[in-house]
């Protein structure tokens, strides 16, 4: 992992923590994409109002990483919280310049952006 993408998994680590403790009694998933406002749109149509981007990179490799790790470290931390089924990195991409990890939750419908 390039020392950009350890900073930004430090900061996710911070967003799950802070929704954690903002939301203890509410599950989540994380994700990545490369289209925030598509991804968040499609979630919201499921019935999730919470969709927070929570780390940023260039490179799709470094995501697909970043996803992978944040999944497990949520399964370890917060197992009775996280909602996803696999470990990560999976899903189709386009080229694009940034590609992003996200935290969703059905919690409250309660929009951030």
């Amino acid at each position: 992992m390039q020392p950009t993408i350890l900073l930004e998994a430090i900061g996710a680590i911070v967003e799950i923590k802070n929704f954690i403790n903002h939301y203890p009694n509410a599950t989540f998933i994380i994700g990545k994409t490369d289209d925030c406002s598509r991804r968040k749109q499609e979630y919201k149509e499921n019935g999730y109002g919470y969709f927070k981007q929570i780390a940023k990179s260039q490179s799709l490799d470094d995501i697909n990483e970043l996803e992978k790790f944040l999944i497990k470290f949520s399964k370890v931390f917060y197992q009775d919280k996280i909602e996803n089924q696999n470990d990560g990195g999976g899903g189709n991409f386009s080229e694009s310049p940034n590609y992003f990890v996200y935290l969703t939750s059905k919690y409250d419908n309660y929009e951030h952006n």
